[in-house]
C-alpha cells in the first residue's frame, strides 16, 4: 500500500511538473483529490490484490481484476468530469493503462512478499 501511494504521488508531481494536469484551486475540491490519491485508490489495490490471491480459477481472477480496473477508471472520470484534475490531454485509454500498471505492479510486489514470507518461514527447518 506505501508503494502504492508513494507510485501515485511520484506520477502525479511528474505530471505537475510537466504542466500535464491542473489540480483545482477550491479546497473543498483539493480534498477530494487528496483522499482520491491517498486513500481510496491504495485501498482498491489492498483489496484487489487480496481477493486475486483468494480467488482459485483464472476466469474469476480476470473477472476481479477488470472489475477493480473499472472502479479505478470510474474515480479518473469522475476526477475528471468534476473539475477536481483537468488534464491537458486526458485520454481513456492511457488511464486505463495507467490503472492497469498499478494493478499489475500491486500484484508483483504482493508475489515478492509472498515469496519473502515463506523463505523465511522455511529457514534452518533443515538442520
Amino acid at each position: 500500500m506505501l508503494i502504492s501511494i508513494a507510485a501515485r504521488n511520484y506520477t502525479t508531481i511528474l505530471a505537475l511538473q510537466l504542466k500535464w494536469i491542473h489540480i483545482t484551486e477550491d479546497s473543498i475540491l483539493f480534498i477530494v483529490f487528496l483522499i482520491h490519491r491517498e486513500i481510496i485508490g491504495p485501498f482498491l489495490v489492498l483489496m484487489f490484490i487480496n481477493i486475486y490471491w483468494k480467488t482459485p480459477s483464472g476466469v474469476k481472477r480476470i473477472t476481479v481484476f477488470a472489475i477493480f480496473l473499472i472502479c479505478l477508471l470510474g474515480m479518473d472520470i469522475f476526477s475528471n468530469t468534476s473539475g477536481v484534475i483537468t488534464y491537458l490531454n486526458w485520454n481513456l485509454l492511457k488511464a486505463g493503462i495507467g490503472n492497469t500498471a498499478f494493478l499489475i505492479a500491486g500484484l508483483g510486489l504482493s508475489r515478492g512478499i509472498m515469496y519473502l514470507m515463506q523463505e523465511s518461514t522455511n529457514y534452518g527447518k533443515g538442520l
